[in-house]
């Protein structure tokens, strides 16, 4: 590797670990007070709402945002056409696990409160999820500036839309809502940025390219889904067997203990499209 390169790694992890840590202290302050306003029963509900919906919807995924943003590093000039085909993939994927929670909400929990919150935390994840097409792009162009200062902009936004909910009416509701507000706005917020590769998505459209994304995308939503299972199927499980209270107590003492995954998963995303990139280019500098 030569020095150019370790400086723009450099650079790039910079970046994501200035998004990440600027971005959870600014939820933070949000998650703290609303869990002090709403207390433990409806935090409990909010939180497991929030776990069922991001268990779940996980499977849309499957592997698609790092396919993407491997492909994009070894073919700039399929970048447009992996962008929209993923992209329809992925709220296809979407679309159909949120149909099926909706279906089923009633035998997923046992909290009546959480039911209620279910839908609009859904619509939470899908803008999520397409925000995080959005990164993958970014890694793919190796900007991940872009994917910091979105992030960052993302919680500025849940923060400044929590407090004002908590202020207007302090219910967990009300807070579901500032947080799919504040994911819309992030995901309008990543696609100003890159809307060069966001413009045309029906054009640039390519049903044969279907086949092959799912085929190829699989091991990585494997990785991906197993992350998932680890980290919130606790809750899950809290959430069918244990109150409302009890699970808005743990889910409150667990936050801190998932900041420890953040960092070896930045770095990995930071090495990962420059190593797309040699493994297509130059075995030999990729060995």
């Amino acid at each position: 590797m030569d020095r150019t390169t370790g400086r723009r790694i450099a650079k790039n992890t910079a970046w994501l670990f200035t998004g990440q840590i600027v971005g959870r202290l600014l939820r933070a302050a949000i998650i703290i007070y609303a869990a002090r306003i709403l207390g433990a029963a409806s935090w409990g509900a909010f939180s497991y709402a929030l776990s069922v919906a991001a268990f779940l919807t996980i499977f849309s995924d499957i592997g698609i945002n790092a396919l993407l943003t491997r492909e994009g590093s070894k073919n700039p000039n399929e970048r447009e056409r992996y962008l929209a085909t993923s992209f329809f993939v992925k709220l296809t994927f979407l679309l159909m696990m949120s149909a099926g929670v909706l279906i089923f909400i009633n035998h997923l929990t046992n909290l009546p409160e959480a039911v209620s919150l279910m839908p609009i935390a859904l619509a939470v994840f899908i803008f999520d999820s397409l925000r995080d097409l959005g990164s993958a792009m970014a890694r793919a162009l190796e900007k991940m500036r872009i994917e910091a200062v979105t992030n960052i902009f993302t919680n500025i936004a849940i923060t400044i839309f929590g407090f004002i909910a908590l202020y207007i009416s302090p219910t967990s509701t009300s807070v579901i809502l500032a947080y799919a507000a504040g994911t819309l706005v992030g995901f309008v917020s990543i696609v100003i940025p890159l809307r060069r590769y966001f413009r045309g998505l029906t054009r640039n459209f390519d049903r044969s390219l279907v086949k092959p994304i799912l085929a190829t995308a699989w091991p990585f939503g494997l990785v991906g889904l197993m992350g998932a299972v680890m980290i919130n199927t606790d809750v899950l499980i809290l959430g069918w067997m244990r109150e409302a209270t009890e699970v808005g107590l743990y889910s409150a003492a667990q936050r801190p203990i998932q900041l420890l995954y953040i960092a070896p998963s930045l770095i990995a995303t930071a090495f990962f499209p420059q190593l797309a990139r040699l493994a297509a280019d130059s075995k030999e500098k990729f060995s």
